[in-house]
């Protein structure tokens, strides 16, 4: 009984901090992203691959937002294991469709950001 009411609760929190992400991605908003960021980042926006720190995570995605503003981001679904969670989203931009791929991982009580994977449908 205790392992179920635990997973809702570790199940509540990801999901939470998973809405805010989205929710930023759907506003530019980088700032807040930044929050969610870890120390080193790997990003892969189409032909663009590496491992970033936060500041320069920030900066790839400025260019991206800038490139794709977005009209909306839409949640598709989501899973954990262990210390990670992820989620897949639909984010689309005038004429264009793309996925968004977020991996969490946990460390202390919060989850960031430690991969992040952006392809065109």
């Amino acid at each position: 009984m205790l392992l179920s009411i635990a997973n809702e609760v570790h199940g509540k929190e990801s999901a939470s901090e998973r809405d805010i992400v989205l929710d930023a991605f759907s506003k530019s908003n980088t700032t807040l992203i930044h929050s969610y960021l870890g120390s080193y980042v790997n990003i892969h926006i189409a032909d663009q691959t590496g491992v970033y720190t936060a500041q320069q995570a920030v900066t790839v995605l400025q260019g991206f937002f800038k490139d794709h503003p977005p009209n909306s981001v839409e949640f598709i679904k989501d899973g954990e294991s262990n210390l990670n969670y992820f989620c897949i989203a639909k984010y689309l931009t005038k004429g264009a469709k793309w996925r968004i791929y977020i991996l969490f991982y946990k460390t202390n009580s919060k989850y960031v950001i430690k991969q992040i994977d952006i392809e065109k449908e």
